[in-house]
């Protein structure tokens, strides 16, 4: 991208050959693995000893993340059984136990891609349902073990935190993008009570709230922030893993600071920001969407509003 040549019939016939291959190995890995990931905690290891506490739910997620990745690609095929599709994800979502337990804010990336694929699907009570499960699993692990996931992204603090019982100084939980985006489906989804169970536990303990925006969008007036001006926005992501050239965009459940806003209050402002970021992919106009999410998945960047707001 970075030399201008999505659009070179000669490299797109190249690059699709790499692809297909790609593509085919994604698909034999399911084939042989799916078997094994549907039975009762199949993504578990009886080796990994306590390392499983934190192992399983790692390696659940990362799962989750290319089977999504390769469910989205099949949505768009003639030949994808929607059915079919849905209860492959379903199976290996209720057989494992942590796939609604995030551990690390980046778990977003699986978790957003599970509702948008039950949305796709035409299954809002899916969705429903998983959200309500990782609501849940994220304020139990804040009242009984006092610890939000890490925005910091490290397992390596988790692992430290779980074993020890001690706040790791780099581990962050007093801000939460994953929540901001969960409250955002919430509106959505029309989830009422979820919305007042959120709006409670935030309140209580105090966490920021928050979705990364890049300076890069359409209508942006940010665009004098762009650090890294010699790259556009899917250069970055695709090639810089500590893409930072944007802003947390402050989600609140009060107006003018004051006002505690309802349910329906919230969903108005919802509303008006709904299309604040949008961007002109090249990816998108050269015949390739699914691209960027595999570099939001590779490169631990969090997905862009966009990537849910209009779904719905």
């Amino acid at each position: 991208m970075e030399n201008n040549l999505e659009t070179d019939k000669k490299v797109l016939k190249y690059f699709d050959q790499v692809f297909r291959f790609y593509l085919s190995v994604l698909t034999e890995y399911f084939q042989r693995t799916l078997p094994i990931a549907k039975i009762e905690n199949g993504l578990s290891s009886e080796k990994g000893g306590r390392y499983e506490q934190i192992g399983y739910t790692k390696r659940t997620f990362e799962y989750l993340e290319y089977l999504c990745f390769l469910l989205e690609l099949d949505f768009h095929s003639d030949s994808f059984e929607q059915e079919a599709g849905k209860k492959v994800l379903t199976s290996v979502i209720n057989s494992n136990s942590v796939s609604c337990r995030p551990l690390v804010d980046i778990n977003s990336i699986p978790i957003a891609d599970i509702l948008i694929l039950y949305i796709k699907f035409g299954d809002k009570l899916s969705a429903k349902n998983y959200l309500k499960g990782v609501l849940s699993y994220v304020i139990a692990g804040k009242q009984e073990y006092g610890r939000m996931p890490d925005a910091n992204n490290s397992y390596k603090s988790v692992i430290r935190y779980t074993v020890t019982g001690k706040k790791p100084v780099y581990y962050s939980d007093d801000t939460s993008p994953l929540l901001a985006m969960l409250l955002e489906f919430i509106v959505m989804l029309d989830l009422r009570e979820e919305y007042g169970t959120l709006k409670s536990f935030v309140k209580e303990n105090k966490i920021n709230l928050g979705i990364f925006t890049p300076h890069h969008g359409i209508d942006s007036s940010s665009k004098h922030l762009i650090e890294e001006k010699n790259k556009d926005l899917e250069e970055q992501i695709f090639s810089n893993p500590w893409f930072k050239d944007g802003y947390q965009r402050n989600v609140s459940f009060d107006k003018l600071l004051t006002k505690e806003l309802s349910f329906e209050g919230f969903k108005k402002e919802y509303l008006t920001r709904k299309n604040e970021f949008s961007y002109e992919y090249r990816t998108d106009s050269a015949g390739y969407p699914f691209l960027k999410s595999l570099a939001h998945i590779y490169n631990r960047i969090p997905y862009f509003p966009d990537k849910w707001r209009n779904i719905i």
